[in-house]
């Protein structure tokens, strides 16, 4: 049992070139998922990907899908088809525990949200039905996309009103945007920009490590994204909830550490004192008064 599941993560941009380059990786470096957008289509196939040696999956009766993935034919799976169309992909994977335990399950996603002004507002309606549905049943999910949307919480260098639809949407269902940095995810000779997105759980970000946006040629305007899966027991993080803070208490300890401060401020270097003293009470009494 491998210690990670390897990803990759690309918008093909419907490119021959990319989709060997795509190929060739998937089968070099030993991939077990790539989440796939605006694949190479010819005569109503996904095509370009033979030598990955890897199981295609694409919606079933769709004679030019924009979403699609990848599995390594080690890796098991199944198809979730009632969430597959045209611009959504899902499937089950599931990598076994070894004899030093742990193994994970989750929900593999590739989306492509498109972003013509005909289109519905995103994220697309069976990316919705998704993750209703592994929120009833209690899956984790990882969902690669091209939002088509800039959102400065992921590194665009802007936020237009997409991006703020989609941001807004996944923290309401309470998913994690897996982005680091602002490295551009699309660029051309003239724009470099953050597109794409990799969405998960709240759980399964816990186990997302090495996120980066890879320098190799990848053939297409956009560039591929790699991260792993932790396979193997995972330490617990432990944070302070906010829910079971005396909160009463905390005002009250709150007001008694900020006695002592400046009580008026007069130059800039008392600005800078004050400050760092009101920083230090605010920590000192949620620390106290939380668990």
């Amino acid at each position: 049992m491998a210690a990670a599941v390897k990803c990759i993560q690309i918008n093909l941009q419907h490119a021959k070139a990319a989709s060997n380059v795509l190929g060739r990786r998937f089968k070099k470096e030993d991939v077990h998922l790539a989440f796939i957008q605006e694949p190479w289509v010819n005569s109503g196939r996904v095509c370009g990907l033979g030598d990955a040696e890897g199981r295609l999956i694409t919606a079933p009766g769709v004679t030019r899908p924009r979403a699609c993935i990848l599995v390594k034919k080690s890796v098991y799976s199944f198809n979730l088809y009632r969430f597959c169309c045209q611009d959504v992909v899902a499937v089950h994977i599931k990598i076994p525990a070894g004899r030093s335990g742990g193994g994970v399950e989750f929900i593999a996603c590739s989306a492509y949200f498109p972003g013509d002004r005909t289109a519905d507002l995103p994220p697309p309606k069976k990316v919705r039905e998704l993750i209703s549905f592994c929120k009833r049943k209690n899956l984790q999910l990882v969902i690669g996309c091209d939002a088509n949307g800039h959102n400065e919480a992921w590194g665009s260098t802007d936020t237009n009103f997409r991006g703020e639809l989609i941001l807004n949407y996944l923290i309401g269902e309470g998913l994690v945007v897996n982005n680091i940095g602002s490295e551009p995810t699309f660029v051309t000779c003239n724009r470099k920009e953050v597109l794409d997105i990799t969405v998960s759980s709240n759980y399964l970000s816990n186990r997302i490590s090495n996120w980066r946006v890879s320098s190799e040629p990848s053939c297409s305007d956009h560039r591929h994204i790699q991260f792993e899966i932790s396979v193997g027991e995972i330490t617990p993080l432990q944070y302070r909830d906010p829910k079971c803070t005396d909160w009463e208490g905390y005002n009250r300890s709150l007001v008694h550490l900020l006695e002592p401060t400046i009580a008026k401020v007069r130059d800039r270097d008392e600005i800078e004192i004050a400050a760092e003293q009101l920083r230090c009470a605010i920590i000192t009494a949620y620390s106290e008064l939380s668990t």
